[in-house]
């Protein structure tokens, strides 16, 4: 398992989590925001389209006019604009907030992302201005030791809910005792990520996700 980074292990010990509660380990993008909607509209206005044949982003953004595939470092440009400019306005996924804010009765939530330290705030107030006001992790690379380090905190029951594969793997291996769901917001998204073999549960819609997290973690 990969080491904790220094900026995420101490954002981690900035957390106040209740040792006997239940706690849900949560993705943001395709999970609570609709990622790929809004990096759509960033390559439109830059001049690009995604070709959704796989899931993959560099090899699949292509230049609007020529149809050229964008190079590894114009991806990367784009997405650090993305990230930059639009993060802060991306949309909810549909029926998240009221599923969030009915399990926060009973179950601590922690949204655990993949996002640029430097953006943790935009990230965050995109969160209370979506009703999804939670503690957030702005995790880089694997997700493995970052859960580990969270679940360590606490002695009861553990959830992670994810759209990567192996981010469900590396934090189901790290976390021997957490649950894992695997969610897929996008429609179109999810005829192109098999399930995460890892993973008990593949579930791409809020009230669905919503009793069966209660299930998990309250029995």
């Amino acid at each position: 398992m990969s080491e904790l980074p220094p900026a995420v292990a101490s954002q981690i010990n900035d957390l106040r989590l209740e040792a006997e509660k239940p706690l849900l380990l949560c993705d943001a993008d395709e999970v609570l925001f609709q990622f790929l909607a809004g990096l759509e509209l960033h390559l439109e206005d830059e001049g690009y389209f995604l070709d959704l044949v796989s899931f993959a982003l560099s090899g699949n953004i292509k230049h609007e006019s020529s149809g050229e595939v964008a190079s590894q470092a114009r991806v990367r440009e784009l997405l650090d604009g993305f990230f930059s400019s639009r993060m802060k306005d991306l949309k909810p996924v549909a029926g998240a907030a009221d599923a969030l804010a009915a399990l926060a009765k009973d179950i601590q939530i922690v949204v655990l992302t993949n996002t640029p330290p430097a953006l943790r705030s935009a990230r965050g107030a995109a969160l209370k201005r979506s009703g999804m006001d939670y503690p957030i992790i702005a995790n880089k690379g694997s997700k493995g030791a970052a859960a580990k380090a969270i679940a360590e905190s606490v002695t009861g029951p553990v959830a992670f809910i994810d759209d990567i594969p192996h981010n469900i793997d590396a934090v189901l291996a790290a976390v021997r005792h957490a649950e894992g769901i695997h969610f897929v917001a996008d429609p179109r998204l999810r005829q192109l990520i098999p399930k995460a073999t890892s993973a008990k549960h593949r579930v791409d819609e809020w009230p669905l996700a919503e009793p069966l997290i209660r299930e998990m973690l309250l029995g």
